[in-house]
């Protein structure tokens, strides 16, 4: 819709868009209000689309044992494209075009990636003494709703909940142990490339 059609609208209402989205831009909640003569119809065709998108994993253990306790440090490696589908922050002479992802989120990557390299140079040197496994994460679809990193938490807890043992036959049902019980810690990194102090 038009801005010019809203205004048409809104017209019989005594309203403006233009004072109406002033108000909304000062913060000022507004109440809905009836539109006297104008109805509307809609059809929407919806059409969903799959598409498959990977985490890439990898783990630096701390001994030839899984340790008990496992800290990931993650970041994602999605951007917004040209942020048709996605909650894009682009003004409107920029609509449409390249949303590069310098900062959102090859940053935060090259910052993950750097820390897995740091840490797996020093334990070769015999300089790490590391007391958990670290998982480094590569999310996958975080820009259209998280999507890479809850699956990653689903999936983890499905298989803790499907190797607990039986109390009663100390066994669990399919026969498995988890890999790691629990999760310590997570460091997730997006848009760490700003130079701004908070």
């Amino acid at each position: 819709m038009t801005n010019k059609v809203a205004d048409s609208w809104l017209a019989a209402s005594g309203k403006s868009l233009k004072e109406l989205q002033a108000d909304l831009d000062k913060g000022q909640q507004k109440m809905g209000f009836a539109i006297e003569g104008v109805e509307l119809a809609a059809k929407i065709d919806i059409q969903r689309i799959k598409k498959s998108g990977r985490n890439v994993l990898g783990r630096l253990a701390a001994a030839k044992v899984p340790s008990q306790q496992l800290i990931v440090v993650g970041a994602h490696v999605d951007h917004l494209g040209k942020g048709a589908s996605s909650a894009s922050l682009a003004r409107d002479d920029e609509a449409g075009q390249i949303h590069y992802g310098a900062d959102d989120n090859a940053s935060g990557v090259a910052a993950m990636l750097e820390v897995a390299e740091s840490l797996a140079d020093q334990r070769s040197r015999g300089q790490l003494r590391l007391r958990r496994d670290v998982l480094f994460a590569a999310w996958s679809g975080e820009e259209l709703g998280l999507l890479g990193s809850d699956h990653f938490v689903k999936a983890f807890a499905e298989r803790n909940d499907a190797t607990k043992v039986d109390a009663t036959s100390n066994h669990s049902p399919r026969g498995e142990r988890p890999i790691y019980p629990a999760i310590a810690a997570c460091l997730n990194m997006d848009m760490v490339g700003r130079l701004e102090s908070i």
